[in-house]
């Protein structure tokens, strides 16, 4: 049974990853009426940030999760702000391709600037909690596990009361954006 519950519990964190993904995507259509097929692309913008710190500049885990997810949240939300201004006035159809144009594009230059950057072979990154369990029910599920799943929670119920309060029940495109 314990092999079960260590499958189940790897399977909600990486459940709760996809979770944070969705909100993402939840976000964008509300606000601006826009469906964003690159919003996995742009988590990976992120990891990439943060391992740069992490692995060439050896920053601490906790400094380098705040450049990269605020940091660059909030630079690839101020870049995807004027573009989403541009998109929605145009149709679905180029809404479509843009976003999927976008994710080539961040897919394009990964792989075009990768190798140029310091230190851009293969590295492993250990966890930054790695050996931190707790044992619930007969499972060891790690720090790290724990707070992706209540990070994602918690997004998700701030997303809820944020699109509750402040965007209405109209139709996205005819919102403005926030």
């Amino acid at each position: 049974m314990s092999d079960f519950l260590t499958f189940v519990v790897a399977g909600i964190t990486v459940g709760s990853v996809f979770a944070l993904v969705a909100v993402g995507i939840v976000l964008t259509y509300r606000t601006s009426g826009i469906l964003n097929f690159a919003q996995g692309a742009l988590a990976i913008v992120a990891v990439e940030i943060y391992v740069y710190f992490t692995a060439n500049l050896k920053l601490s885990w906790e400094l380098s999760s705040v450049l990269a997810v605020i940091g660059g949240g909030i630079a690839m939300g101020l870049i995807l702000e004027r573009l989403a201004r541009v998109l929605t006035r145009a149709t679905p159809a180029h809404q479509v391709v843009a976003t999927v144009g976008l994710l080539i594009a961040i897919q394009a230059g990964a792989i075009l600037i990768g190798p140029y950057l310091p230190g851009s072979h293969p590295r492993f990154q250990p966890p930054p909690f790695s050996g931190n369990t707790v044992r619930i029910a007969g499972v060891n599920v790690g720090w790290d596990q724990i707070i992706i799943m209540a990070g994602s929670v918690g997004v998700a119920c701030v997303l809820w009361a944020f699109l509750s309060r402040t965007v209405g029940t109209g139709h996205p495109a005819t919102m403005p954006l926030v």
